[in-house]
């Protein structure tokens, strides 16, 4: 099963909850902790993360993951019922393979930077209403970027960025100001699409999660998730990243075949507990991945998911489909590579397509919304952000969001969606 970690299993709930745990036999190690990183930063009493446990089962013998994904799930007993905790198998997020890119390589195609441009002034129309203005407090509400970190350099704004690098276990390490951990390219991209949709005032964060795609798991991105929530309290949380396909090898074939992939439950779980003050936008995954509604197995009101829409205003034939029940908006993601006279995200780059980039148009897009609401001490959940006219399952789509929507007495009226 090629999207599972070996050997492993994970349970998340209340710190008694899951010490308790401690007494559990099971073949191989198991090791319990907060989820956040400790005793990094302050951990304020508003923390959502503040009393949130992990137990992590390493070197189980292979084959042996669900199985105890059940003996932790049957020892959590009713607080997996009552939703309070969760038990299950890790697994492998990758990121999109993509070079590396310097400021030169990143101008922006003209329907991507239409994007762009319309997002910003709905941005920062909402930003400077009246209403708004008389709500922002002195700290900075940022939009954090959880991926493979960021080149500042390859910003034309100029904004601040305050980069964490989670890449080490156990270790949170504060990336000098300007300097690149991005040896990817991945996060640098999406940041460029956040910093060009964004005005200045706006900051970003950048949380890395590791150097390669075997770095990139679930228990990785939950527990990066928990600390950079927990240490920056951002209003949007972008997640550029989608899982790969299960397979099995058929043990009288030898065919190797492929399968529904399993359902997570850790990060939908920790997107809830953030949920008092973060929405979650997550890329709904390309051709060649199932969809990331495969991460909605619970109540996850505060998770978007963001599909591709081509040049030609179209879902993109490589943006995976969307289950029922789950928020999704739309932007452009780019025509895939094999579109003749296809535009991508920037100019010059025929890979630089996919969910990946549709999700900061969304990210930032919602974020004056989001930061409104918060602050008025009202609900951010995703139905209430994009009102009762944006549908579920896929059928909002986020031009007419922007020509519909009214917040706080501003109607976003752009001028022209490529």
């Amino acid at each position: 099963m090629c999207n599972i970690v070996p050997g492993e299993a994970v349970a998340v709930g209340p710190s008694r909850t899951i010490q308790r745990l401690s007494e559990l036999q099971l073949p191989g190690n198991l090791e319990i902790h907060p989820l956040a990183y400790p005793g990094q930063h302050e951990t304020p009493e508003e923390d959502p993360f503040r009393n949130v446990w992990i137990a992590h089962a390493t070197e189980l013998p292979i084959g042996e993951e669900i199985r105890a994904v059940s003996h932790l799930a049957a020892a959590l007993g009713g607080a997996v019922f009552a939703g309070e905790a969760v038990a299950d198998v890790n697994t492998y997020l990758p990121f999109a393979t993509v070079p590396t890119a310097k400021r030169r390589d990143l101008e922006m195609s003209p329907p991507a930077q239409s994007w762009a441009d319309n997002v910003r002034g709905l941005v920062e129309r909402i930003l400077e209403s009246k209403e708004v203005n008389s709500l922002l407090l002195p700290r900075r509400t940022p939009i954090a970027l959880v991926d493979s970190g960021v080149d500042p350099e390859a910003l034309l704004s100029g904004r601040r960025i305050d980069q964490f690098d989670y890449s080490e276990d156990e270790t949170v390490r504060k990336v000098a100001r300007g300097r690149s951990v991005d040896t990817c390219g991945h996060g640098t991209r999406v940041a460029r699409v956040l910093d060009a949709c964004l005005p200045k005032k706006v900051d970003l964060v950048s949380a890395k999660l590791g150097n390669a795609n075997a770095d990139v798991t679930a228990l990785r991105v939950a527990r990066t998730y928990a600390d950079v929530v927990s240490r920056t309290s951002p209003a949007v949380v972008n997640l550029s990243l989608a899982p790969v396909d299960d397979s099995l090898v058929c043990p009288g074939c030898g065919e190797t075949c492929p399968i529904p992939p399993i359902c997570s439950q850790v990060l939908p779980f920790v997107f809830r507990l953030a949920g008092a003050t973060t929405i979650t936008v997550m890329a709904a995954g390309n051709s060649g991945q199932r969809g990331n509604s495969r991460f909605v197995s619970v109540d996850t009101r505060t998770l978007v998911l963001a599909s591709a829409l081509d040049s030609t205003g179209k879902r993109a034939s490589y943006s995976s489909a969307v289950g029922d029940g789950v928020i999704t908006a739309h932007a452009f993601g780019g025509d895939n590579k094999d579109v003749p006279d296809g535009v991508t995200m920037f100019k010059n780059q025929p890979e630089a397509y996919g969910t990946s980039f549709a999700a900061p148009f969304v990210s930032a897009a919602i974020y004056p919304v989001v930061l409104a609401k918060r602050l008025k001490g009202e609900s951010i959940a995703a139905d209430t952000v994009f009102g009762p006219n944006h549908h579920r399952s896929g059928r909002g789509w986020l031009p007419d969001w922007f020509h519909d929507r009214e917040y706080l007495g501003v109607v976003a009226r752009p001028s022209r969606w490529w």
